[in-house]
């Protein structure tokens, strides 16, 4: 996503939580010869001023941080004004159910070995790769109360995520070039799914002005409409 963007000629900072990550992406962004500055932080304590990014982008996240509000929080204090949260969040009642709690948590040891290739204690020991598990409903509410406004909420893939998942388990040349295909056939038709069935969403929402600037303008609003009133 960070390289993309930077492609397009949007000035792009990049953030995660995990040192071997950022460093992974350096060597990607090397060879692709694009320079993107890469920050080790913790979304619940983002290292910026307030109001410093006109858009912030979070792909598979918020479900794994146990403090949402506060991440929310985060977001929206770094956002300017009008500013877009884009975020991206697997339904709780399809996919998280089957890759969560099934695949991890009934199969825990296996799938993690066949998968990952590698032990990872935090899944094995918790048995938990998701803290949340959110439904359309639950998300809507959240964010609300985060002061976010949603200008869009529609399902960013259907099947796809399952797709995924199976790509990761049978590593073939021949058959990651045919689920490629079917993932982005899914994936361009996946709006049309209704939200309830869809296996992961894309949500929109944008950094509303605080309450006491709403109410402000809202009496400015009726005290103008007061002096036109008394004019006439």
């Amino acid at each position: 996503m960070s390289l993309a963007a930077s492609q397009e000629g949007f000035r792009v900072v990049s953030l995660d939580i995990s040192k071997n990550t950022l460093n992974k992406l350096r060597d990607i962004f090397k060879i692709k010869g694009v320079c993107i500055p890469l920050i080790v932080a913790s979304l619940t304590d983002l290292p910026f001023r307030e109001e410093v990014f006109d858009s912030v982008i979070s792909c598979d996240v918020i479900e794994h941080v146990p403090d949402t509000r506060r991440v929310l929080a985060e977001f929206r204090r770094v956002l300017r004004t009008s500013g877009r949260l884009c975020l991206t969040v697997p339904n709780g009642l399809t996919y998280g159910t089957i890759y969560d709690i099934i695949l991890l948590r009934l199969l825990s040891n296996s799938f993690i070995d066949l998968y990952y290739k590698k032990r990872d204690q935090f899944m094995i020991d918790t048995g938990r790769h998701h803290v949340h598990e959110f439904t359309a409903k639950s998300l809507r509410t959240l964010l609300e109360n985060s002061d976010l406004r949603i200008v869009r909420f529609e399902n960013l893939a259907f099947l796809a995520t399952y797709m995924n998942t199976i790509r990761g388990l049978i590593r073939s040349r021949v058959f990651d070039q045919l689920i490629t295909t079917a993932i982005y056939a899914d994936m361009s038709n996946a709006s049309r799914v209704p939200l309830a069935f869809g296996s992961e969403w894309i949500i929109v929402s944008e950094k509303s002005r605080p309450c006491a600037d709403r109410r402000n303008n809202a009496l400015t609003c009726i005290n103008k409409s007061l002096e036109r009133s008394l004019t006439i």
